[in-house]
């Protein structure tokens, strides 16, 4: 087809379906699919959701109908499980453009509810987001949950992931964003669906973003960046916990006791379960006002310590699960002042054989407590 027919025929309705099922054509020759897909992904780029052209001589871009938008998100990710490494990467720039577009200039939009003092007329610009896009918000963060979790399973490249994972970090960003000044009722009544989902991405490998090489360490530094990193994760709790401790401490309270659980189940399989248990009560303690000592809400410090640190202190493989036994010997350093004396003495023969472990940070845990 020619430059100019092709043109004309982009404005045509469905137009992007038609190249989309040619792209999907195993058939037709690897040359013209991988065309396909670049004009596939140029076209989405410039009519999912065009700017109005500054010269009024040069006529708009027809938008992609809502319809078709809707096929093209449920055909592009089957596709890109079911293609190859060229064609992979092209939609998955296409998606970037596309879903990703539209949630990030909605993050730009948003980021001015955390740093704008609370107002009635901010109250009611926020009001007017909430109405507008809070459900939208968590069916797109749940609609790519679930992709990805499909990826995982088809054992998806890493290039399937990127704009995956990159979706929900705008969508945790913009979650962020939208429970800055208030908690508002939505997010309340559906706190479950996105604290379920956190939680998911705190505890989960992805082999494909461990093999995946350069592309692979690219998407978990993406990842990282995002509310799934541990310490962001903690970070935004805390800050929902300074209006909302109450509701926040109950949620992870049972968060914490149901990871114990599923380490309980299975220890070898699930040992990052207790280590993100262990994390959780770390990271969220506070300290104590005019001394260096810190508490928790979340649970009862000497039962946690009890049954679920002592274990990893009385190990007898120091180097064994190293992150668990690193996890252990911090919440022994910091919460060391509220377990009594002959507890911490009995312990140190154990702390001891830990400075002797191949893990440098197990081993500097053990040198601070001994």
């Amino acid at each position: 087809m020619l430059p100019s027919n092709l043109a004309e025929a982009s404005d045509r309705p469905n137009f992007c379906l038609a190249v989309l099922r040619l792209v999907s054509e195993p058939s037709i020759d690897e040359q013209i699919r991988q065309a396909a897909v670049v004009n596939f992904k140029n076209h989405l780029r410039s009519r999912w959701a065009p700017n109005l052209p500054s010269d009024s001589n040069i006529p708009a871009v027809t938008p992609i109908p809502d319809p078709e938008k809707e096929q093209i998100k449920t055909l592009i990710v089957p596709l890109m499980l079911s293609s190859g490494p060229r064609i992979q990467s092209q939609l998955s720039e296409a998606l970037a453009a596309s879903v990703n577009g539209i949630l990030g200039t909605a993050n730009s939009i948003f980021k001015k509810f955390r740093y704008q003092y609370k107002t009635n007329d901010l109250l009611l610009d926020l009001k007017y987001c909430l109405d507008n896009f809070a459900a939208p918000l968590l069916e797109i963060f749940l609609r790519t949950a679930s992709l990805i979790d499909s990826a995982a399973s088809s054992g998806g490249a890493a290039v399937t992931f990127r704009p995956l994972f990159e979706s929900q970090r705008l969508c945790c960003r913009i979650f962020y964003s939208l429970n800055f000044q208030e908690l508002p009722e939505f997010f309340e009544d559906h706190m479950k669906e996105w604290m379920t989902e956190f939680r998911k991405y705190l505890t989960t490998t992805y082999p494909a973003l461990e093999k995946g090489g350069g592309d692979g360490l690219a998407l978990v530094d993406e990842l990282l960046k995002g509310l799934a990193r541990r310490r962001i994760a903690c970070e935004l709790l805390k800050g929902l916990a300074t209006n909302y401790k109450e509701q926040v401490t109950s949620m992870v309270s049972a968060q914490i006791q149901n990871m114990l659980a599923s380490f309980a189940a299975n220890p070898a399989v699930n040992w990052k379960e207790k280590d993100c248990a262990i994390y959780l009560v770390v990271s969220l303690a506070t300290k104590k006002a005019g001394g260096n000592s810190v508490s928790t809400d979340l649970v009862d410090v000497h039962n946690f310590f009890g049954l679920v640190i002592v274990p990893e202190l009385q190990s007898q493989d120091v180097n064994g699960y190293p992150i668990l036994k690193a996890g252990a010997l911090k919440f022994f350093t910091m919460f060391r002042n509220q377990i009594s004396k002959p507890a911490v003495v009995a312990l140190m023969p154990d702390v001891v054989r830990f400075i002797g472990s191949e893990s440098n940070v197990v081993h500097s845990y053990a040198g601070k407590l001994y």
